[in-house]
């Protein structure tokens, strides 16, 4: 169960991205891609009812199209968004190809709810158009309705009230693309009741034996769309491949050793994470960071002289990672945490800053922070840092090893470990910053106590070292914003770093006593839960719980399922997640969103028997609960 998702792919129109050629794809795709069946229906084909569409034999560059708008935000449906962040676009790609390449029967249509009258007007927009209104839709998906390669998707076989939601999701503005996109002028074209009718022609209509899109060429009126003609246009180049990346300087010279230091302190620090938004440019901010009051938005970090820093000296760099002051005077947000950044040494923040002035700018201006009063005054900052800021660089404790140092460097400055793992108060300020012993976040994830053997590989510092590069290890598997830390930041350490910071947090570690539940859950609820896990868990993570290697992790002894705190783990079943994707594992498996699926007593049912069995003994899980922080985290 605690696997994850590939694609809920919806239809009707593009973004502005497109795959390359056909390739041979990775071993076991199906398997990969096997989540998406939980709203997809088997391999992707779906049924003729419902809302979830046919991804199936849908054109590769469409359906690399739609994932990619989910996973950037410029279609509005957080399960998807969720589900596919931080998944590259080469993976992406992977998963379209393989749904497009299946050629699988289509399901009978679906009986119409309309009159005859409304029938006609359905075929007569869909095939002729409205004159001087609207084209018509066969003058972009093709005659036969069944779209045409690469990038037109076809419009039969899909539900009548997907239709409809599509069609409304254009109208009210939660789809959307360029400017020059043709979708959203078309809609403004329909009535209510010319949707409907639509629709049920659309839905009622057979399938045609050949399915497959059409080979083109793409007509003129859909190339006369911005969004048709830049996937087309990117499909071709696609096939030429992307630049790598790698440390060479302009001109093919070898890249300034103090670059490439300051390029590997920022990816350990996984700084250009915070500092790309969804879909935007990276480095150039506008990422909006989640506060108990309100959002901080991430700032640009490019070359450009007015938005970025392109004027700044070392100085100023300097200043604002040490003090948390901008340039003008400025007194930083703290969710910028240099209140961590302080602790670097001069000699990694001189580094740091000559790799960030290799950045080509970026003309994205800054987005103002939109934090509720008082807490957006310069004064309630001033007040914060007096009570919580501690400037200075990290003082070595001459008691400890080289190796030991090097982790509590890591970890309290570079990785700045601490902003998420170490408690803060109402305020939001931290006692002891030092401490790891875990915090609720903001946006309902609970960052587990890091002093805590159990969360820390069992005690083995190989064991931990190995995790923070592959995001795995023997007890489970990272989760939640930690996918992203692995992927972005952990997974680039060298070994000997990866070791030290495991010799720092494993030294001091202790067991923490969890008591087991006091009372057993119900029978009825253990047996309902058992049910569940036999038919959608099993196959995956094993009738004992241990997992089935690089497809699921252990349930088993996992800390994460024994804890105190389930709300991880409630989560992960609700909305699903991928493993960290990283060089090793560059294809990771993933779990389905069991939230519509099961509903919140089934999720309670399951995450108590999970919770109790193979020697867990952990605590009930009650539905109440479980809709709390569904209410909580849905969008």
């Amino acid at each position: 169960m605690l696997r994850l998702a590939a694609p809920v792919l919806l239809a009707i129109a593009l973004h502005l991205h497109a795959p390359a050629a056909a390739t041979d794809l990775p071993e076991g795709m199906a398997d990969r891609v096997a989540p998406c069946t939980v709203c997809h229906g088997a391999e992707g084909r779906s049924s003729s009812d419902g809302y979830y569409p046919r991804i199936a034999g849908k054109p590769k560059a469409y359906l690399f199209n739609q994932l990619v708008a989910f996973r950037d935000g410029n279609r509005q449906y957080m399960p998807m968004r969720r589900l596919l962040a931080g998944l590259d676009d080469a993976y992406l790609r992977d998963m379209a190809e393989h749904f497009a390449r299946l050629d699988l029967p289509y399901p009978a249509p679906q009986a119409p709810e309309a009159s005859g009258a409304e029938l006609e007007r359905g075929r007569s927009l869909v095939l002729e158009g409205a004159a001087g209104e609207m084209p018509a839709c066969a003058a972009c998906h093709g005659e036969r309705l069944t779209g045409i390669d690469p990038a037109v998707p076809g419009l039969l076989g899909m539900p009548r009230d997907y239709i409809n939601a599509q069609i409304g999701a254009w109208r009210e503005g939660q789809r959307r693309a360029g400017e020059d996109d043709c979708m959203a002028k078309v809609v403004e074209a329909l009535a209510p009741a010319d949707v409907r009718a639509i629709s049920n022609w659309l839905a009622s209509r057979p399938v045609p034996a050949d399915s497959a899109p059409s080979r083109g060429p793409v007509p003129r009126a859909a190339l006369e769309c911005g969004v048709v003609s830049r996937a087309v246009a990117a499909t071709s180049a696609a096939v030429a491949g992307a630049p790598s990346d790698t440390a060479v300087a302009p001109g093919g010279a070898a890249e300034d050793p103090r670059v490439a230091r300051g390029r590997y302190l920022a990816r350990i620090g996984n700084c250009e994470s915070c500092h790309t938004r969804a879909g935007g440019t990276p480095w150039a901010g506008g990422r909006a960071i989640a506060t108990p009051f309100g959002d901080v938005y991430s700032t640009n970090l490019t070359g450009s002289s007015e938005h970025g820093l392109g004027q700044w000296r070392f100085e100023d760099f300097r200043r604002a990672m040490r003090e948390g002051v901008a340039p003008d005077g400025r007194i930083l947000s703290p969710a910028f945490p240099y209140t961590s950044f302080t602790r670097m040494r001069e000699d990694d923040l001189e580094a740091l800053f000559a790799y960030l002035k290799t950045i080509p700018p970026a003309e994205a201006a800054n987005r103002p922070a939109a934090l509720r009063a008082p807490f957006d005054s310069a004064l309630a900052l001033r007040a914060w840092r007096a009570i919580y800021f501690d400037p200075g660089e990290l003082r070595e404790d001459s008691s400890r090893s080289v190796q030991w140092n090097r982790g509590a460097y890591l970890v309290r400055a570079v990785a700045h470990c601490d902003q998420c793992h170490s408690p803060r108060n109402r305020l939001g300020g931290q006692a002891d910053p030092e401490s790891l012993a875990g915090a609720r976040l903001p946006d309902g994830w609970h960052a587990p106590d890091l002093r805590d053997s159990a969360w820390t590989a069992a005690g083995s510092v190989e064991e931990l070292a190995a995790a923070l590069l592959t995001g795995r290890s023997s007890t489970g598997w990272a989760a939640g914003p930690m996918v992203e830390v692995v992927a972005m930041g952990t997974s680039h350490l060298s070994r000997d770093d990866a070791l030290a910071i495991a010799s720092y947090l494993i030294e001091d570690a202790q067991p923490r006593k969890h008591a087991p539940a006091e009372t057993l859950p119900h029978a009825t609820t253990l047996a309902r839960g058992e049910a569940i896990y036999r038919d959608h868990c099993a196959d995956c993570h094993g009738d004992d719980g241990r997992g089935k290697g690089e497809r699921a992790p252990p349930l088993a002894g996992n800390p994460g399922v024994r804890s105190p705190v389930a709300d991880n783990m409630l989560r992960i079943i609700l909305e699903g997640g991928y493993a960290a994707q990283t060089a090793e594992n560059p294809r990771p498996y993933g779990m389905p969103p069991y939230a519509a699926e099961l509903g919140d007593a089934g999720i309670a049912a399951v995450a108590t028997y999970v919770r109790h069995a193979w020697g867990n003994r952990a605590g009930e899980i009650r539905q109440p609960q479980v809709s709390s922080l569904h209410a909580a985290t849905r969008d």
